[in-house]
């Protein structure tokens, strides 16, 4: 009889190495004894980090070291022992036990389906099974050993989210850090590089492909050592670790078997605070971030990023919210001959879908020309320079509504005690199952419950226990912002100069603004619509000639008037 042995260990340990060793010498041992005859293939599989190593062998053992048993799609020699199964070129299958052929019973099963088509039999030592004739039997224990593997794997998830809680990471480190006694350190030579691309995004304003260039041309290593993309770039400029907030269990695996992944939502995330690892300051970061902003809107809407004009994507329709289009201006006299005579007048501002589309996308052109507009605009920034309280009192009203708590130490005391019962009923619950109990699914229920309860009151813990640090660094940012503001020269004006104080300018046709507003509301304000309307177009400095210009000032969101 034509005879093979399948040997797996799920791990690259001394004693599983040994383990492997001795299935290896086990079956050309018991070849010898029962005079079976092998066929002269198998193969020795493992991995090393990323690297892969396979040896194809001719004494009919096929054996996998270091791969778990939950996919299949990893176990190489498990894969090239049902290609030779498939051309029947052996008889029968020795394993050591169900768990050594795997720990997923859809899998597992299939595989000895097919092989049982092919007239090929498995044969488990341990429990003298033999697939052909003791098929629930073998189908039990793939059971029991894929329920082995899921309690493990939550033992394993929970271990790291504890671990997480104290402020260790658990897998790879991103670029700039390494990874020492289960801690990200900062890893000097990589902090450089995301300095460096920080400011050839933000203060260069150069596109990430642009900036992958720059790095490969001057052969900057990765953390793998491969060229960089536009993706791992992307990274940098998006991880909070740059600012110090670490930031875990933002995905968990949800079925170990199929590999399936659950996106935790964001209240559940575990996040520590650690300015040793800080990189990047915090005004820098928010900036990359809103410019990555802007670059995806105007993705959406098929616009090209530009600084190449002084209001380059900054300014967008009132009425229908698209961007606005920069066009040429032209005027011409007619000549005694009839011909017209054509002379440049500079450049207008106006709705892209109007002028694209008509009044069926929009009714509104919103046209301006962009000399006046730019002239008010300079009349916003020096009226801003000149009169602080403008900022000051709109400052006021922004700390008011994101950090003004009411009784938060009280509220503090509160959650800390809700926090120690929910940890004691977390206890209890694991007793339970430890003591038969409740079953497994009441626990995981009871479990789900409770955790979800401490995952929100950690969360507000968390604000609430950094409500003094973010106020100060919101004065901080406000304080920078004000100094920036104030060092600007208006009559030297570049798009990146105007980006770093503005986030949009609005432009809407007051004649909409009137049609707004209620019938009631006007009778409250004692005013016809027609003089509300002449009102909007003359008394007020944001006004150009019908239009309404609002500007949203970077520091904060909403719209300042002045």
């Amino acid at each position: 009889m034509r005879a093979v042995a399948y040997c797996r260990v799920s791990t690259d340990t001394d004693d599983q190495k040994n383990s492997l060793t001795n299935q290896i010498q086990h079956y050309s041992k018991l070849f010898q004894q029962k005079g079976f005859n092998p066929p002269k293939l198998g193969m020795f599989f493992k991995k090393e980090g990323r690297k892969e190593i396979k040896n194809l062998l001719d004494n009919g053992i096929f054996a996998d070291e270091g791969i778990s048993g939950t996919k299949l799609k990893n176990r190489k020699a498990f894969e090239y022992l049902m290609d030779c199964a498939k051309k029947k070129e052996f008889d029968v299958i020795f394993v050591k036990d169900v768990r050594r052929w795997g720990r997923s019973v859809e899998d597992g099963v299939k595989a000895l389906k097919d092989l049982k088509e092919l007239g090929i039999n498995v044969f488990f030592e341990e429990g003298n099974l033999n697939y052909r004739d003791q098929e629930f039997f073998v189908n039990m224990f793939l059971n029991l050993a894929q329920e082995e593997s899921r309690q493990k794997s939550e033992s394993i998830q929970w271990g790291i989210r504890k671990a997480q809680e104290v402020g260790k990471w658990n897998s790879q480190p991103p670029f700039g850090y390494d990874i020492i006694d289960g801690y990200l350190q900062k890893n000097e030579s990589e902090i450089k590089i995301v300095k460096k691309i920080y400011d050839l995004y933000v203060n260069e304003n150069f596109g990430t492909s642009k900036i992958c260039r720059i790095l490969n041309k001057e052969n900057i290593p990765t953390k793998n050592n491969v060229q960089w993309s536009q993706t791992q770039v992307c990274k940098i400029l998006d991880n909070e670790i740059y600012t110090g907030k670490q930031i875990t269990h933002t995905i968990r695996t949800d079925d170990i078997n199929r590999n399936l992944k659950e996106v935790i939502s964001p209240e559940k995330w575990i996040i520590n605070q650690k300015s040793e690892l800080k990189i990047i300051d915090d005004e820098t970061f928010l900036k990359a971030k809103k410019l990555r902003q802007e670059k995806k809107e105007l993705n959406k809407r098929n616009q090209k990023f530009s600084d190449r004009h002084l209001l380059s994507n900054l300014l967008y329709c009132g009425n229908c919210n698209s961007a606005m289009r920069r066009k040429k201006r032209n005027s011409y006299t007619r000549k005694k001959d009839g011909t017209k005579e054509y002379k440049d007048i500079g450049y207008s501002w106006t709705c892209q879908k109007n002028d694209m589309y008509g009044k069926a996308k929009c009714p509104f052109t919103n046209m301006v020309v962009e000399e006046d507009l730019i002239e008010k605009i300079k009349q916003r920034i020096y009226i801003m320079q000149k009169e602080k309280h403008i900022l000051d009192d709109n400052f006021d009203k922004y700390i008011e509504n994101n950090f003004t708590y009411e009784d938060s130490d009280k509220r503090l005391e509160e959650i800390n005690k809700e926090i120690d019962k929910l940890h004691k009923k977390v206890d209890l619950n694991f007793d339970l199952l430890s003591d038969k109990t409740i079953k497994q699914e009441e626990y995981k229920i009871r479990n789900d419950i409770l955790q979800n309860k401490l995952s929100e009151l950690k969360g507000e813990k968390n604000k609430l226990d950094h409500l003094e640090q973010e106020l100060e660094l919101a004065k901080v940012k406000f304080r920078e912002y004000c100094k920036s503001l104030k060092e600007v020269d208006i009559n030297n004006l570049s798009n990146a100069i105007l980006k770093q104080l503005v986030d949009r300018i609005t432009i809407t046709t007051t004649k909409q603004i009137a049609d707004d507003v209620s019938d009631g509301k006007l009778e409250e304000m004692n005013l016809s619509r027609d003089l509300y309307l002449r009102r909007l177009n003359v008394s007020s400095a944001w006004n150009l000639k019908g239009k309404r210009i609002s500007i949203d000032w970077r520091f904060v969101s909403g719209i300042i008037e002045v």
